[in-house]
């Protein structure tokens, strides 16, 4: 008897810092290791409860996971590419670079986010620009000028 007590009085030592809500359960594997039970590595470890309502499914990122993740290029980088790979020695307008991009690399992006792409391109002094005949701008690297 005076044994149990020991045990119990040594488990109770033990977990009197836990934080209450896991104070339990520590106590528990102190007891139990204490007492020669020594379960403590071989916790049983219960499966993942199922939920039926796929709304309720949490969604765990794979960076979470130690994945890595491949990023999609952007549509900066993309017209960078083309700079340093010579098409745009010419003077090409928003539509054209928009078609060789699909077809080069099959990235397909929006005019509105080629053009705003293009426009800090230009800003960055990349690229320079020309307005056409039909009023619309068109644009060359800047190296070739």
């Amino acid at each position: 008897m005076d044994d149990l007590k020991t045990r119990l009085q040594s488990a109770s030592d033990l977990t009197k810092d836990l934080p209450e809500a896991i104070r339990a359960e520590g106590f528990r594997l102190a007891f139990e290791e204490l007492s020669g039970g020594g379960s403590v590595g071989k916790t049983r470890v219960r499966p993942a409860r199922r939920v039926r309502n796929r709304d309720k499914i949490a969604v765990v990122p794979s960076v979470a996971l130690g994945a890595r993740t491949r990023r999609r290029e952007g549509p900066k980088t993309a017209v960078a590419t083309l700079i340093a790979s010579g098409y745009l020695d010419e003077f090409r307008g928003i539509d054209e670079i928009r078609q060789e991009l699909d077809h080069s690399s099959g990235l397909r992006f929006e005019a509105k986010a080629i053009a705003t792409s293009v426009l800090r391109l230009l800003r960055e002094r990349q690229l320079t620009r020309e307005r056409g005949d039909d009023n619309t701008y068109r644009y060359r690297s800047a190296t070739r000028a």
